[in-house]
C-alpha cells in the first residue's frame, strides 16, 4: 500500500485526476469503518428510545465518531460536503465522490 500525505485540517490541496482516484482507495476504507460505527450508534439511539440518558450518551457518541470521519477526510486531503459525500479539488475544478462508489464525478470551474 503506497503512504500517502496527511494534510493540515486547515488547508485545501489539489490533486490531479491519479491523485484523486488514489484518495478515493483511502476514503473507502475509512468511510467503511465510521459507517459502520455510526450505523450501531443509531441503533442504540433507537433501542434507547425510552432511556434518555442513554440515549443521550449514544448521541453523543454519534456526534463524537462523525466529527472523526469529518477529520480523517480532511487529513487526507478531502473536504466533506454530507456524511459520506466529499469533496476533492483539483487544478480546474473539482470531484465528488459519495460512499460506497469507486468513482469520481468532475465539476468544472468553468
Amino acid at each position: 500500500m503506497q503512504v500517502h500525505q496527511i494534510h493540515s485540517v486547515n488547508t485545501e490541496s489539489q490533486f490531479t485526476e491519479d491523485q484523486a482516484y488514489a484518495l478515493v482507495d483511502l476514503l473507502l476504507i475509512v468511510t467503511a469503518k465510521s459507517k459502520n460505527k455510526i450505523n450501531s450508534l443509531n441503533t442504540k439511539i433507537e433501542v434507547f428510545e425510552n432511556y434518555p440518558e442513554k440515549a443521550e450518551k449514544a448521541n453523543t457518541e454519534l456526534n463524537s465518531e462523525i466529527q472523526k470521519w469529518s477529520d480523517k477526510v480532511r487529513r487526507i486531503g478531502g473536504t466533506p460536503l454530507a456524511l459520506y459525500k466529499v469533496r476533492i479539488n483539483s487544478f480546474d475544478g473539482f470531484y465528488t465522490w459519495e460512499y460506497p462508489s469507486a468513482n469520481l464525478e468532475f465539476n468544472s470551474n468553468q
